[in-house]
């Protein structure tokens, strides 16, 4: 999915420089002689979409190629196009184009991350997390977003990322740390369907308990949109949009192309954490993507300088409050 994902974030780069002779000549000359875009050869559509990918990330992998092929073809025979996939990548890799329609995303203020077991304000940033809740309030109240989204993290009390469930879980051979041996906020490998770290947290927004409600000063509208993340055992779930292994994701991101979402502001706890990992992936699936850094605090300086790297890295544009209307 990733990998498709970015090639069809190239296909839509690509689409602001039709105008080059050669591209317009593929399209006018290649896509013209077909009436419907299920009767493409399955050969013709690979050499305009490797002509489009081309220059912008550089060429596409053979594996990316056959990735693309073999889900627009998914339900055809004959090697033709299937149409209404063709019709959904369309709207996929076009939608910045043709909407400007946002969404603000508040990720995980819950009691637990400002006054509770994991608090920002005891972690070495010392950045309080309370502070930022005025900031989002103030955002809220200021612009009009098409969607409000508010996300929480919502774990069993048997969750992978609590330290003192470490020795329910298997831990691979090349975890440097063992359970027994290991402490809180050290990272250890899980075995598994997959080879996953982890690092260990205390006992954190449990289901149903105060921790995991929302804090009391956020504004909370009835038009907000909940987004629960995180309440799979197995495994932890920083990003609002999938978990932390790519097994499954939450509802959000076809909530997003249902509403025809193009831009999405992302802030709350922690920036080099959730935040972090819910821009980059926001990023990978083609909404241009805006962190609101005064509007989040994070665990440490050094993870944070990381985060904010990373998140440029990813094509993630870092924002203050005052410039949020410069974007909408």
């Amino acid at each position: 999915m990733q990998r498709i994902t970015r090639y069809f974030d190239n296909f839509r780069k690509a689409n602001v420089k039709l105008m080059d002779d050669e591209l317009h000549h593929v399209f006018t000359d290649e896509l013209s002689k077909y009436q419907y875009c299920r009767d493409v050869p399955k050969g013709t559509l690979r050499m305009i979409l490797s002509k489009l990918a081309n220059g912008q990330s550089g060429t596409l992998s053979s594996d990316q190629e056959d990735d693309i092929m073999r889900a627009l073809t998914h339900n055809s025979v004959h090697d033709r196009i299937d149409l209404e996939i063709w019709k959904n990548c369309f709207k996929y890799w076009t939608r910045e184009d043709i909407s400007t329609k946002s969404a603000l995303i508040v990720v995980d203020v819950q009691n637990d991350f400002i006054s509770g077991t994991l608090a920002l304000k005891n972690l070495p940033a010392k950045q309080d997390g309370e502070d930022a809740v005025p900031v989002i309030n103030k955002i809220k109240q200021k612009f009009k977003f098409d969607l409000s989204i508010l996300t929480m993290d919502w774990h069993p009390s048997n969750h992978c990322s609590y330290h003192v469930n470490v020795h329910k879980y298997p831990i691979h051979e090349t975890s440097k740390i063992k359970a027994e041996e290991a402490n809180v906020y050290d990272v250890v490998v899980f075995d598994g369907d997959a080879v996953l770290e982890q690092t260990l947290w205390p006992v954190h927004c449990e289901q149903e308990s105060w921790g995991a409600k929302l804090h009391a000063d956020l504004k909370v509208d009835d038009s907000d949109i909940l987004i629960r993340k995180g309440n799979v055992h197995n495994v932890d779930s920083y990003s609002a949009f999938w978990d932390n292994g790519k097994y499954s994701t939450t509802e959000l991101f076809v909530i997003l192309m249902k509403q025809n979402i193009s831009q999405v502001f992302i802030c709350g706890l922690a920036t080099d954490f959730c935040v972090l990992y819910s821009a980059v992936d926001s990023a990978e699936h083609g909404f241009q993507t805006y962190v609101i850094e005064d509007a989040c605090k994070g665990v440490s300086n050094e993870s944070i300088a990381s985060a904010r790297k990373k998140m440029v890295d990813a094509g993630v544009k870092l924002i203050t409050a005052d410039q949020v209307a410069d974007f909408l």
